[in-house]
């Protein structure tokens, strides 16, 4: 991700040089390559780079970082049946660049299926003329990084001995055999860590830290779209680029490496956010919601940690009952929930003062448009109300009808009317489900699409009114570097005046018979600690924690005017307002059945 919005001329590479802040402090367009660069290196201010070229297959470039200038060092292959087609890593060690790739690129898929994956190892000279590439004698490489010796560590396989490492000296030419044996692949992508190495594990697609001893340490979870990603350690900070977000993101490890402590998380919902794992194990324990119920009532010990949203009812039945460890005296939990918008900290305690949950990650719904073209047609969303918005949504002439998003605008509209009623049997409610079952008849859309409810970022969902020639519609796609002139973002409109921007959270909270509480309260007070160094959490009110620009300033000042609330579960209302929207029952026979549902919930 660069800062500028011109993309690079054809038949260049784009170098960003970034300081540990996250500033772009240099961007330089690079003539090399008509291919993106496969692996980089980088020996005193020279980067050695491979990368396809035209007719020439695989090209090793050297370029100067003082004078940006390009220089071909060598052809490391010519067809895509030649070794190194496809090169997996480059690391300059002593004279040499050692070079990871596949033997067969027709095929580089293979790995996946057989432990001997295909690859091989080789080096080349750098300071030869003409040097030739030499293919080193090791079985089945994985993945190659340095040390602080100045050898070689490559994790390799071996038909007899499974998984393990293998030391490579290059001043000796030797190679022997460190750390421990493993039945499986533990990961890819390393690099060196400390007194150990960083890398991606396959199986739960995470962050780990390793040591050549067996320590395993988990830093992120759920790191999904770091696959086939590089891994950077420098000065206490793990960089990796994650491609569905398209940025870099940076994560502290100093201080974070935990050896092998074990937190359980118990989870009802298959859409839990992505956490920081804080250096410890995460291990995740999903359920359905009735097992989930049952283990909290049964007081079991198998768990430390709950995560739940606002929007699921066993959330507020945790606060009711006081199925929580009060996390008041544990270090850094205050000063976070200080450094959160008021609203989040309210959420967080209790009517006796108890904080009771770690508030991680809130979505409340923006409205996102193309200032410019609804000028012109005459749109102004600041001046409607929520009904002013539905008759707008069934005016707007719809060449491509399924993209009106009926599911997040009715869902919208449940979340709002359950902070001003209690109640189905209002004017109010009947007012609005004449209007939204006009606008289902309109669209012709099933009521709950949940494929419309996507993300523009890991904090928030968005709904986007795209431009197109005759119509207003729903987008589900944007790119919002290329858009952001003519952005507009704007609060949903409400369906009272008095409210403010109505939101839902996840959250922890601390299983109080936990027999692991020791450990899981240390790491919930490391959790606090790096959720008040998060840019663009959209949890903290400190403006400067905000990227300045003007759709994420727009974010935050929506975002800092919000409100977080419980949900009434969707099953008290869902299945029986689809019937009415279809013409099923009549709004009477709805708002009766739906009334007595409601009166059972608030019960229970």
């Amino acid at each position: 991700v660069t800062n500028s919005k011109e993309e690079p001329k054809e038949g260049t590479q784009r170098f960003c040089v970034y300081n540990l802040e996250g500033t772009c402090i240099q961007q330089v367009d690079v003539s090399m390559g008509n291919s993106p660069i496969s692996s980089m290196t980088i020996k005193d201010t020279t980067l050695y780079a491979a990368a396809p070229r035209f007719q020439k297959g695989q090209v090793l470039y050297a370029i100067d970082l003082l004078t940006w200038e390009v220089t071909e060092v060598a052809i490391l292959a010519e067809k895509e049946e030649d070794a190194f087609y496809r090169i997996e890593n480059i690391l300059w060690l002593e004279e040499y660049l050692y070079i990871l790739g596949w033997i067969d690129a027709s095929n580089t898929t293979v790995w996946m299926s057989d432990p001997g994956n295909n690859k091989i190892l080789g080096r080349i000279s750098i300071l030869e003329e003409d040097a030739q590439i030499e293919v080193l004698d090791v079985d089945s490489p994985v993945e190659i990084l340095l040390t602080k010796e100045n050898t070689l560590l490559i994790h390799h396989y071996n038909e007899e001995s499974g998984y393990g490492f293998l030391e490579y000296t290059p001043k000796e030419e030797t190679v022997k055999e460190v750390g421990f044996k493993s039945i499986r692949v533990i990961g890819e992508n390393f690099c060196l860590c400390e007194d150990g190495y960083l890398f991606r594990k396959i199986d739960t697609e995470a962050l780990y830290y390793g040591t050549l001893d067996g320590i395993e340490a988990q830093i992120v979870t759920d790191t999904s779209t770091l696959w086939n990603k590089k891994i950077i350690y420098q000065n206490g900070f793990a960089f990796y680029y994650d491609y569905q977000e398209m940025m870099v993101e940076r994560v502290k490890i100093a201080g974070a490496i935990k050896e092998n402590q074990e937190i359980r998380l118990l989870i009802n919902h298959v859409d839990a956010a992505r956490m920081y794992g804080a250096g410890y194990k995460m291990i995740r324990k999903e359920v359905d919601r009735d097992t989930f119920s049952l283990k909290v009532l049964a007081q079991d010990t198998d768990f430390d940690l709950y995560l739940l949203s606002s929007i699921h009812s066993n959330a507020y039945n945790l606060k009711k009952n006081g199925a929580f460890y009060p996390l008041n005296d544990i270090p850094a939990v205050e000063q976070y929930l200080d450094a959160c918008f008021p609203y989040v900290r309210e959420i967080a305690t209790n009517e006796d003062g108890d904080i009771w949950m770690i508030p991680i990650k809130i979505n409340i719904p923006i409205l996102m448009y193309d200032k410019v073209y609804c000028k012109l047609q005459g749109v102004d969303f600041s001046k409607m109300n929520f009904l002013d918005f539905l008759s707008f949504t069934e005016r707007a002439e719809l060449e491509d009808a399924e993209k009106i998003a009926l599911g997040q605008i009715t869902s919208e509209f449940f979340d709002q009317y359950f902070r001003v009623e209690d109640s189905f049997d209002t004017e109010l409610f009947r007012e609005y489900a004449k209007q939204l079952k006009s606008l289902y008849h309109t669209t012709g859309e099933d009521i709950y699409p949940d494929k419309y409810l996507n993300e523009i970022l890991p904090e928030f969902y968005y709904e986007y009114l795209a431009t197109s020639e005759d119509c207003l519609m729903f987008w589900d796609e944007i790119e919002q570097w290329e858009l952001e002139e003519t952005l507009g973002v704007i609060e949903v409109p409400k369906i009272a005046e008095e409210l403010n921007n109505v939101g839902t959270c996840y959250f922890f909270a601390v299983n109080p018979q936990s027999d692991n509480l020791e450990t899981t309260l240390t790491y919930l007070s490391d959790l606090c600690t790096y959720l008040m160094t998060v840019k663009n959490s959209f949890l903290l009110a400190d403006a400067t924690t905000y990227t300045d620009t003007p759709f994420l300033q727009q974010c935050y000042e929506l975002y800092k005017n919000g409100t977080l609330y419980f949900a009434v579960d969707e099953e008290v209302y869902d299945s029986v307002f689809t019937k009415y929207l279809k013409g099923e029952i009549e709004l009477e026979e709805m708002i009766e059945e739906a009334e007595r549902r409601l009166e059972i919930y608030k019960k229970e």
